[in-house]
């Protein structure tokens, strides 16, 4: 007994003391709007690719044939329509002179840039999210991005992994895709955004332990709770309108923020919609 004792003893130890040694928060002082932290690009290089895996008709794997970052400038692709249009590829894909008819990958660039629902087409009458913010609450944001730089008026980090000072990807697509300068469904709305990690020892030993991955959104939670108190000193033509979050929690303390930000005038976007809101969204 005594041994199980000290056992649980030395873990609550290390949950409690995790706090301090693996997270960190950084955010700014007297409530001004600053650029807290910037977090690093990562620069991702996979090298040359000498084949291409065959496209087999009702395939669902991913990835299958994966040509982000990489050299194909070697390969002679002309009878590959098929496998490049089922391909995947990016900005700093290296193609080849011999590429098939039919594909052009910056008309497909140019494509996947478009929001639809004739987003564009409100564009073109003035609306645009100009005098509207949103917030977002997700992983390291890579700041100097040319899709919503001008856009961003605020970053700060609320419990963030010390170990990993690296921008994610999740971030600056939600970003994007809110506010950025080609594929923003809103690019001229200002962007507030909080980088917040929910995960701790104690939900990593409760998973290992249970399976279990319900997580206390605890720093999501004072995300919000800080997000609002920056909304309040924000004139009235530039309040925060929106917090976009892409997790979300049926416990209380994520519920009462939602109502709080609901009675502030902040709706609350996350993927607990039904419960917060009564809205299927999917």
């Amino acid at each position: 007994m005594k041994k199980i004792l000290t056992v649980i003893s030395v873990l609550i130890i290390l949950i409690i003391c995790s706090r301090w040694f693996f997270y960190e928060t950084n955010v700014s002082k007297d409530n001004k709007l600053t650029i807290a932290n910037k977090p690093d690009s990562v620069v991702y290089k996979f090298g040359k690719l000498d084949s291409l895996q065959i496209y087999k008709e009702g395939s669902t794997k991913n990835w299958e044939r994966d040509l982000r970052c990489r050299d194909i400038s070697d390969m002679d692709l002309r009878n590959n329509l098929n496998e490049l249009l089922h391909s995947d590829f990016d900005s700093k894909t290296i193609w080849p002179k011999s590429i098939p008819v039919g594909f052009n990958p910056d008309k497909i660039m140019e494509i996947g840039r478009n929001p639809g629902l004739n987003i564009r087409k409100l564009h073109k009458e003035g609306i645009t999210g100009k005098g509207i913010g949103i917030a977002i609450i997700d992983q390291n944001l890579l700041v100097d991005h040319c899709e919503y730089k001008d856009q961003l008026r605020m970053y700060e980090e609320i419990h963030i992994q010390k170990s990993d000072h690296s921008a994610q990807m999740h971030g600056p697509a939600v970003a994007s895709i809110a506010v950025g300068k080609t594929v923003g469904v809103a690019p001229e709305a200002d962007l507030y955004y909080i980088s917040s990690w929910d995960g701790s020892l104690f939900s990593w030993i409760k998973y290992k332990l249970f399976n279990t991955r319900d997580i206390n959104r605890k720093w999501a939670v004072k995300s919000i709770y800080r997000l609002l108190e920056i909304n309040r000193t924000l004139p009235l033509d530039k309040k925060i309108r929106i917090i976009s979050l892409s997790f979300g929690s049926n416990r209380r303390n994520f519920l009462k923020a939602i109502e709080t930000a609901g009675k502030e005038g902040v709706f609350v976007i996350s993927t607990s919609l039904s419960t917060t809101h009564n809205l299927r969204f999917g």
